[in-house]
């Protein structure tokens, strides 16, 4: 399938024909992107509006936020008793100095539908093994799955850690974390500058300021914290019709619009001669919302094959960079589900009712660890291009069809895949 522009010549039209016309949807790109006239006047009514929109926004975010933190203070207090005075979360100073983990080199193993171990030179052992050519799977387990812990999990900060000094000492390239101004790339930025390991940021800037509202965190925090920032200008819609053709003709397998923009960054910073840093592998739990009663097995995380498309580019290019920092090592996934608030939500999974609450507990605990984040919405990048990123999405599930389906991973699954040889979780 190509994603290449067609463009057919067309006799004289009148001011009026050709206003209608720019209306139209035309075949650029995969035939995702709408008439430039249309989609250009929508930005700039959104512009024109943004004062107005900005207004309502915050004072949505103000009363939601009362309730909200009150709901937050309820659940901290009801999981702090159920783990019988255990704090949400500590920040680990026993002097004792942090040691790296051990560098394990890549091998690529060739031949259809066998498992390809994936390592990008940091982890504490290659975590994710992922089926790529096989286009059918009976469970997720066998489309992809983690490997064992070989230890019992610190605190989560402190796998995190970790993680980041085994990046340091496995690389001489210059480290690059490419920030978009969320909570979970600030955090990757957080935990580098506070080990005081050389980093630079990468941020891709749409232009006309499409996704303005989303990097200017990434901007405010490294001038804040003096580190050196590169400001990528895209046009989104170059992109979607000059190079997803590309991804998508050489196989590379996504959902969304995003997996791609996750292999632009790489390939940017590859070209800088430097190692990408992606904050990919968030845990966002659901459940079936039609089940009257829920437990604790319901919980999955909801997978799908492009979350190794990154890999798989890397491997077939044969190149060194994380792009999931949270999935980097089992460890890290491990002392996630440890922290007790995550533990009691996972155990009472009515919380996830509400489908904003799973974001909403990513960053009550986040911001729990580092209190001095701002608060802030939930952005994709992709909030004044959202017709494209639709259309993306439907062309992408058109072409390839079961292949990108989602399926359900479930906690207790991940569990056992993640599990050491003596389980530290507690017992249901």
């Amino acid at each position: 399938m190509v994603l290449s522009s067609v463009v057919k010549s067309t006799p004289a039209r009148s001011s009026a024909q050709a206003a209608s016309e720019s209306a139209k949807t035309v075949g650029l790109g995969f035939g995702l992107v709408q008439a430039e006239g249309k989609m250009r006047a929508t930005v700039r009514r959104v512009q024109d509006n943004r004062k107005i929109a900005d207004t309502r926004t915050r004072l949505r975010s103000f009363f939601s936020l009362l309730i909200y933190e009150s709901y937050i203070e309820i659940l901290v207090n009801l999981a702090i008793s159920y783990s019988d005075g255990i704090t949400l979360a500590r920040f680990w100073d026993t002097g004792m100095p942090l040691i790296a983990t051990q560098v394990i080199s890549h091998i690529p193993i060739a031949g259809n539908g066998k498992f390809r171990r994936y390592n990008p030179v940091m982890a504490t052992l290659d975590n994710l093994q992922y089926q790529w050519d096989v286009p059918n799977f009976p469970t997720p387990s066998s489309r992809f799955k983690f490997s064992r812990c070989e230890r019992t999990p610190l605190s989560w900060m402190e796998e995190l850690e970790k993680a980041a000094l085994s990046i340091a000492e496995s690389t001489a390239k210059p480290i690059w974390i490419c920030s978009s101004g969320g909570v979970d790339s600030e955090t990757v930025c957080e935990i580098f500058l506070k080990l005081k390991l050389p980093f630079n940021v990468l941020t891709i800037e749409f232009v006309d300021g499409k996704n303005a509202h989303d990097v200017v965190y990434a901007k405010q925090w490294c001038q804040q914290n003096n580190v050196h920032q590169k400001l990528y200008t895209m046009d989104i819609f170059d992109f979607v019709k000059n190079e997803l053709d590309h991804y998508v003709r050489d196989g590379y397998s996504a959902v969304e619009l995003f997996r791609y923009m996750m292999i632009k960054q790489m390939a940017i910073v590859e070209d800088m001669g430097g190692f990408a840093v992606l904050a990919g592998g968030e845990q966002l739990y659901e459940i079936d919302a039609s089940k009257k009663i829920l437990t604790a097995a319901d919980p999955y995380l909801n997978v799908d094959i492009s979350y190794t498309t990154p890999l798989e580019w890397c491997r077939r290019n044969n190149l060194q960079h994380e792009p999931f920092f949270y999935f980097s090592t089992p460890e890290i996934m491990l002392a996630w589900l440890q922290i007790p608030l995550i533990d009691f939500v996972l155990k009472n999974p009515d919380f996830f009712r509400h489908p904003t609450n799973k974001h909403a507990l990513k960053n009550s605990v986040i911001r729990y660890h580092f209190p001095q984040q701002q608060w802030r919405n939930k952005y994709t990048g992709f909030e004044q291009v959202l017709n494209l990123a639709k259309m993306v999405k439907a062309r992408l599930g058109d072409h390839f069809g079961a292949r990108i389906r989602k399926s359900p991973l479930y906690v207790t699954e991940l569990l056992q895949q993640l599990a050491p040889t003596r389980h530290p979780m507690r017992e249901p």
